[in-house]
């Protein structure tokens, strides 16, 4: 059995039949929502307020709040930033501090990782390691409410900022960075910082013991039990719901479990999980709520539908006909059924974008979706595009799209009004038409939407013909984004920005006009001596100083052996980070091959020697004196 005919049997296994009673109470909350059309709409959604680029930090008073779902990566939004401190080597207010937050409704599940210029940064606890070590440390909190501390820069003093600013309830990073050697970090200017994160929590009814047919302590009136998950109807189902904080409304709808169908949020849940279909990304409010809504939605292949006093759902999966509408059904014999829906809709290509991880966390285009008997039946390409703004895997967006352009293929919309027992199936659920009258053959149809004539009991169903293969068909859809974006690292920007490098480009500055001092610890020059070693010969380097015009480290000790006797070698060693200690010494015959030069940016000439001859005594040679003391030969 192929992996996409095993998925539908399991999918199609999952799905409950739930029949639930008419509730004739609806809130406040949801009574300004149905005043939306309840006919169902398509997976598109239109895109929230404008946030500025998705992975890119944002500044500014009074932002909205963002929401951040499944494991994605955040821009950050900047709460505050200041510069402080007496001047240290030149620099004034050395010290800078930045608090950025990612994600309200806190606790979030994990900080996972920090990035600069979308190159993850490695850290030692709190203090980042590698190029950056010294210079930035990163202080984070998950958004517990309350917190229980604060976001603490590296240094005390920060103006404005203290332990009454915990930020409760939201998960946000604060950034610490030292200026006090200049050129040698930041040199680019700080590096755009962003986050990647597991975010919000959710309720999951199957993880409840007091929700029928559930197991654990999840409870949906209780955040502090509530579950990480990437599954898009738990998510829909949890903002539907509303999130609190000292018992307040702060996010979401709010229609409580009351108004929701929450036994088809976990069948739909349960399609989700089957599929592999995760969401991923971050929403904001103050906004549409209801679109809000229909962008998680969208991440799972399913619509919100308000039917029945309920908000439900209509989700993509296998259908499974739960009854057959005959003659005998009907309440009025006569019904709408346009043979099919209009040229223009009827588009024959779809092509997906998605958030994309390889591409600095930026929408993609995929691979497009279409079928070649489409093409012919429409004697052209119609194309359009459909972003998923909350989908990071190109399979699943290819899927869904799959879906959504399988929709439009169908013959029009089928209107039925039948008799009062009709008030019991809901958006999304599969029945058969055999209405021979009406030219309909047992055929597959999924229900759309819904209504009920108070007067009567009529139900009003509109219906949409579905064809068999879809499933299979969509399932099988794979994406295939670009390639991974190209991306420069914080360094390489600090090595490149000028005040490191040469104007010609003819290596690090700072590097090619260091110089030795202190050799032995006595104030020469030249700590490169030769011995005679038996067999062959060795170099020994001297402890001495290395001089850069913004500061002087130490050097240790060292030797090169194995070298051949009467020979003139030149002495060097690397060192990026101009840190001096234990730096490994090396020999060279070849002049060039010793000198800093952009084959060798890294690059420090120590001095040279001739080796002494067989039997010979210890020779000395020069050290790298000062540019143009003569210390030594010229490259």
């Amino acid at each position: 059995m192929s992996k996409v005919f095993k998925t539908i049997g399991q999918v199609t296994g999952i799905i409950a039949v739930v029949i639930t009673p008419f509730n004739p109470v609806l809130g406040a909350v949801l009574g300004a929502v149905s005043a939306i059309s309840t006919v169902a709409a398509s997976l598109t959604a239109k895109p929230p307020p404008a946030q500025g680029a998705v992975n890119e930090t944002t500044i500014g008073a009074n932002q909205p709040l963002p929401y951040l779902m499944g494991e994605t990566y955040s821009g950050l939004q900047m709460a505050h930033e200041a510069g402080w401190g007496a001047p240290l080597k030149k620099v004034k207010n050395p010290y800078y501090f930045r608090a950025c937050v990612a994600s309200f409704c806190g606790p979030v599940a994990a900080l996972m990782g920090i990035y600069g210029d979308f190159v993850e940064i490695p850290f030692s606890g709190n203090a980042a390691t590698g190029f950056y070590s010294g210079f930035l440390w990163a202080d984070h909190q998950l958004g517990a409410t309350p917190e229980p501390g604060v976001l603490q820069p590296q240094w005390p003093g920060c103006p404005d900022w203290g332990d009454d600013y915990k930020l409760s309830g939201w998960a946000g990073i604060g950034f610490s960075l030292l200026f006090d050697k200049e050129g040698e970090r930041f040199a680019s200017g700080q590096p755009q910082f962003g986050a990647v994160w597991q975010g919000v929590m959710v309720y999951d009814p199957r993880l409840d013991s007091t929700y029928p047919g559930g197991s654990g302590s999840c409870r949906i009136d209780d955040e502090s039990t509530w579950v990480y998950s990437e599954n898009p109807a738990l998510h829909a189902l949890t903002y539907a719901y509303g999130r609190y904080q000292n018992g307040k409304k702060v996010f979401g709808v709010d229609l409580g479990d009351a108004a929701i169908d929450v036994a088809g949020a976990v069948a739909w849940a349960n399609l989700c999980d089957a599929n592999g279909w995760k969401v991923g990304g971050t929403i904001y409010e103050p906004g549409d709520k209801w679109n809000n809504l229909k962008l998680i939605c969208q991440a799972g292949g399913c619509e919100p539908v308000l039917a029945g006093g309920y908000l439900r759902w209509r989700w993509q999966r296998p259908h499974v006909s739960l009854r057959t509408i005959t003659f005998r059904d009907l309440a009025r014999p006569d019904s709408e059924s346009p043979s099919n829906q209009s040229w223009k809709r009827r588009r024959n290509t779809i092509i997906p974008q998605w958030r994309s991880a390889a591409n600095k966390w930026d929408y993609v285009q995929s691979t497009p979706i279409t079928k070649e008997e489409w093409l012919d039946e429409d004697g052209e390409e119609k194309a359009f595009e459909q972003q998923l703004r909350l989908v990071q895997d190109a399979d699943q967006a290819a899927q869904l799209c799959a879906y959504q352009l399988a929709e439009e293929r169908e013959a029009g919309l089928i209107t039925l009004v039948l008799k009062p027992e009709f008030m019991a199936y809901d958006p999304g659920d599969g029945l058969t038409l055999d209405l021979e009258e009406h030219d309909f053959d047992m055929l597959p149809v999924t229900l759309m939407s819904r209504s009920v004539a108070p007067d009567t009991g009529e139900v009003t169903l509109t219906l949409m013909p579905r064809d068999p293969d879809v499933d299979a068909w969509a399932l099988a859809q794979t994406g295939t984004g670009p390639g991974p974006s190209p991306v420069t690292s914080p360094e390489d920007l600090d090595r490149a920005a000028g005040n490191n490098r040469n104007p010609d480009g003819y290596g690090s500055v700072l590097i090619a006009n260091s110089s030795v001092a202190n050799a032995g610890g006595v104030g020469g020059v030249n700590p490169v001596s030769a011995i005679d070693a038996g067999s062959n010969a060795t170099i020994e380097i001297d402890v001495h100083d290395r001089i850069y015009a913004d500061k002087t480290v130490e050097c240790d000790p060292g030797t090169i052996t194995g070298l051949a006797y009467s020979t003139n070698y030149l002495v060097f060693y690397d060192d990026s980070d101009r840190a001096g200690g234990s730096v490994t010494y090396q020999a060279t015959t070849v002049t060039l091959d010793a000198f800093n030069s952009p084959t060798h940016p890294d690059r420090h000439f120590v001095g040279y020697v001739t080796t002494p001859e067989m039997g010979g005594g210890a020779t000395t040679g020069g050290g790298a004196g000062p540019p143009g003391s003569g210390g030594g030969p010229t490259p």
